[in-house]
């Protein structure tokens, strides 16, 4: 865990399951834990619905339309933008930020995480000051629907569990447009480039890119376009 995770920066009722060896483990146990340390909801804001169990902190910002879905746990100072999806068995820490249009689920943000817009966290761990560029994903199934692994540096450690997304390190980067496939681990410091695909085990204090050829040649299209194409009617 130690090029992963220096810290571990969250609510104190989750610190505890980075002491086990199986802490990997967490987002099959997250909805349970959230249940077992959480009360109903009662508070209520303006143009947001939360339904379920679910513990808002102190000087938070929710933008309008923002869907909450408990178990949820949001800590202190997280500004969250609108039109959010915050599904069950997702923890926000202290500090974090997630961007317009984005959806957690079943995730743990460590503390001063951040995701920009539309995104999706999916069943994955982001450690402390770890953040996600725009339209970037963490697929978290498989084609043939089968038990994921998560990818460390020593080697595959089976699951069981069949949906699971990735592992972002303390202060890593991964840029817009990225599709991390299930199981992915990234070390921390580690950067990911924009518009590329990652799997696997990538290690600590590396800067992830590819190089794209691009092909620029003439356009022999010589008819008329239409403008016919409307919104509405």
């Amino acid at each position: 865990m130690d090029q992963i995770f220096n810290k571990i920066e969250t609510v104190e009722f989750l610190k505890i399951y980075f002491d086990k060896t199986d802490w990997y483990m967490l987002n099959r146990d997250l909805k349970n834990i959230l249940n077992e340390n959480l009360s109903d909801n009662k508070q209520k804001l303006e143009n947001i619905v939360i339904t379920g169990k679910v513990h808002i902190g102190s000087n938070c910002q929710i933008g309008p339309f923002t869907f909450i879905e408990g178990p949820v746990y949001i800590g202190d100072n997280v500004e969250i933008g609108p039109g959010v999806h915050i599904r069950p068995g997702s923890v926000i820490s202290d500090n974090c930020v997630i961007g317009h249009a984005s959806e957690v689920k079943n995730s743990l943000m460590m503390a001063g995480s951040k995701t920009a817009n539309h995104n999706l966290v999916a069943d994955s761990i982001m450690g402390v000051k770890a953040r996600i560029g725009g339209h970037s994903e963490t697929a978290n199934r498989r084609f043939d629907q089968q038990p994921i692994t998560w990818n460390f540096e020593k080697g595959e450690v089976e699951t069981g569990m069949d949906k699971l997304g990735a592992i972002i390190g303390e202060e890593a980067r991964v840029g817009g447009d990225v599709m991390l496939s299930p199981g992915t681990v990234v070390g921390m410091k580690t950067f990911i480039s924009t518009g590329i695909t990652i799997s696997g085990y990538i290690p600590a204090h590396k800067f992830v890119k590819v190089k794209t050829e691009i092909i620029t040649t003439d356009n022999k299209f010589e008819g008329e376009l239409h403008n016919k194409s409307k919104l509405f009617g």
